[in-house]
């Protein structure tokens, strides 16, 4: 798994939990499409009709992307 301690464990681990108690299917480092050029998206929940991606980050650098 990719990630520093603090995205995996503090950030991702306690969304993770949340919806894995409420019956949630979830994925880590799951890809947004087929292919080699595909990006991944760090937490894909599944949620009855409801599908969330959730990408974590530990700083704003990234926030216009």
């Amino acid at each position: 798994m990719r990630g520093s301690f603090l995205h995996n464990h503090v950030l991702l681990g306690p969304l993770e939990a949340h919806f894995r108690g409420i019956g949630a299917q979830c994925w880590r480092e799951c890809p947004t499409c087929q292919g080699r050029g595909a990006g991944f998206v760090d937490l894909f929940v599944a949620y009855q009709t409801d599908r969330i991606a959730i990408e974590a980050e530990l700083s704003c650098d990234r926030v216009e992307k």
